[in-house]
């Protein structure tokens, strides 16, 4: 038994050749006192969790160049012409836009406001919120012609900032709430490679916007095949870097991680 390897001293049963403290009768199995025991094992631990990440990094990059390139289409060069495209949807999706008092109020700020507002002149950013408004909207009452009228107006969003990876991504919440899953791994790969190649600035931090990409990607790909191996890593990764907390579960109906991982990637 332990107890018969070394005879009690007078401060204990020898030293741990970690820290040097005093081992007690009970840490003589291992040879090491019960802290250093512990902050072993999490070291282990943590080394796991990144050899485990480095793993679905290497497999979510391979994946992530199997998809094409995408452009945004249209690029305007100022506002004005971007403002035409706006009233050209407001035409087009007239029906929705004006029983829909916000929405209205919106894009007709956006389109009639003359732009003297110096600190907050009409821009990219503005039209992106129109479009994150009218998204919403689809999310609220279920009707896909709001999630069209988001994707065409995250796409004039687009051609006044090509490197906007939040429009790309959002115009792929669209493209998913309406089935184009394929097209939406494309704009989501776009929203991505942005995020790694370009300084990501905002409120929300760079992992999280990684995680987000990731998370509804896997969404996508469950909807068109279960390749279970890539979900994995993605929701993997999606959850190690958003952490716990994500306030869109809901959106894409799960409750949490375990609710994802349940539906996701245990399910046939």
């Amino acid at each position: 038994s332990g107890s018969n390897k070394m005879k009690k001293g007078f401060f204990g049963y020898g030293r741990c050749p970690h820290c040097d403290g005093f081992l007690k009768e009970k840490d003589l199995e291992k040879n090491i006192c019960w802290s250093c025991e512990k902050a072993l094992e999490e070291k282990q631990k943590e080394k796991k969790i990144e050899e485990s990440s480095n793993n679905n990094q290497n497999k979510i990059i391979n994946y992530l160049n199997n998809f094409p390139k995408v452009s945004p289409g249209e690029k305007y060069s100022n506002f004005q012409e971007a403002k035409q495209e706006l009233n050209k949807l407001y035409t087009h999706y007239s029906s929705i836009i004006s029983s829909n008092y916000e929405l209205n109020e919106s894009i007709n700020t956006l389109i009639y406001d003359s732009g003297i507002n110096f600190l907050f002149p009409p821009n990219e950013v503005g039209i992106y919120a129109f479009g994150v408004e009218a998204f919403n909207e689809g999310v609220r009452t279920s009707t896909k012609s709001y999630f069209n009228l988001g994707f065409d107006v995250f796409t004039i969003s687009l051609g006044l900032k090509e490197e906007y990876h939040q429009a790309y991504n959002r115009a792929a919440d669209c493209l998913s709430k309406t089935g184009y899953y394929k097209k939406a791994l494309i704009f989501y790969t776009k929203a991505i490679n942005l995020i790694l190649t370009k300084d990501s600035t905002g409120y929300i931090p760079k992992d999280t916007y990684l995680g987000d990409n990731y998370f509804k990607m896997a969404i996508c790909q469950k909807r068109l095949s279960n390749n279970k191996d890539i979900i994995i890593a993605l929701i993997e990764e999606a959850r190690l870097l958003i952490g716990e907390d994500y306030d869109e579960f809901s959106i894409w109906g799960f409750k949490d991680w375990g609710d994802v991982v349940k539906i996701l990637y245990e399910s046939k």
